[in-house]
């Protein structure tokens, strides 16, 4: 199979920005959706998202001469479930307060970590590393799983601040410090599904605006010269 190679940068901004898994290509919807309820979960979430997806592509990668496209589906979903499955071990054993679930300010990591093994994001960007070269893949699988975490984050952020007027984080210890931005006027309905949908549509097109017009700006600046 002939791989096509655009080299490390060009494969890295284009996932981080150009072709952003939630903001364009809409990878990982689900899991944008479910963890970006809160800052923090949205935070670790999008952290553990780009260590699976970065050690899935490069375990496809080297392995592409003995994978076909449902093979490479395949093992990059078994490598990321493996990789998901050590990460609640790890949370059991070293932060158990951190997600417990008796604890109503605690993380809903344990729900959250095993939709990491069958996020279509993981999946896709494994069938497609046969088809680059193992330096596009990295720079691709480094900035889509940067990409994927920012666009998380941010989301996450206003999410929550507008759903309960605040931001709250929790220690390992299980331990909750909130920090009020305003009390009384919430937009309670954002922390609903609904809200998860509105707001990635809301920052996806303003994300593919900016995109349209930086093209309709080149042409213009090239004419001027």
């Amino acid at each position: 199979m002939e791989q096509t190679k655009k080299g490390f940068l060009a494969s890295f901004l284009d996932g981080l920005y150009f072709n952003n898994p939630v903001l364009s290509l809409f990878l990982g919807l689900t899991l944008a959706v479910l963890a970006t309820t809160r800052f923090q979960t949205a935070l670790c979430v999008g952290l553990l998202t780009l260590v699976i997806l970065f050690l899935s592509v490069l375990a496809v990668s080297l392995c592409h001469s003995f994978l076909n496209k449902i093979g490479a589906t395949i093992f990059a979903a078994i490598i990321s479930a493996c990789l998901s499955t050590l990460t609640v071990l790890l949370l059991v054993a070293y932060a158990p307060k951190l997600i417990d679930a008796d604890n109503e300010k605690a993380l809903a990591l344990l729900t959250l970590v095993p939709f990491i093994s069958v996020t279509s994001l993981v999946l896709v960007k494994g069938q497609e590393s046969l088809d680059h070269t193992l330096e596009d893949n990295l720079g691709d699988a480094l900035g889509s799983g940067i990409g994927f975490l920012l666009a998380l984050v941010v989301i996450g952020f206003v999410r929550e601040l507008l759903a309960t007027g605040s931001i709250t984080f929790t220690a390992l210890d299980g331990t909750a410090s909130t920090w009020t931005a305003w009390k009384g006027w919430t937009l309670s309905i954002l922390a609903q599904p609904f809200g998860g949908f509105f707001l990635v549509a809301i920052f996806s097109g303003i994300h593919l605006t900016i995109i349209e017009m930086k093209k309709h700006k080149a042409p213009v600046a090239e004419e001027a010269k």
